[in-house]
């Protein structure tokens, strides 16, 4: 992301941002988090029982 806002400026061979550029950089990690978060809260908890319901269930401990 600062690459597609850097400008060609390079102080001693580094290349110079400007802070708009690191604000943008910051603000994708932040959306890509906030996405994160959004897709976990889709995910279902198994409490380690197996997804495979259509076996015998009979003997495992497995409660339906």
């Amino acid at each position: 992301m600062l690459d597609l806002q850097w400008t060609g400026d390079t102080v001693a061979g580094a290349r110079v941002y400007a802070a708009a550029a690191y604000a943008l950089a910051f603000s994708s990690l932040l959306a890509a988090n906030g996405l994160g978060l959004l897709c976990s809260l889709g995910l279902r908890e198994t409490y380690c029982r197996p997804l495979d319901t259509d076996g015998p269930t009979q003997g495992t401990g497995v409660r339906d």
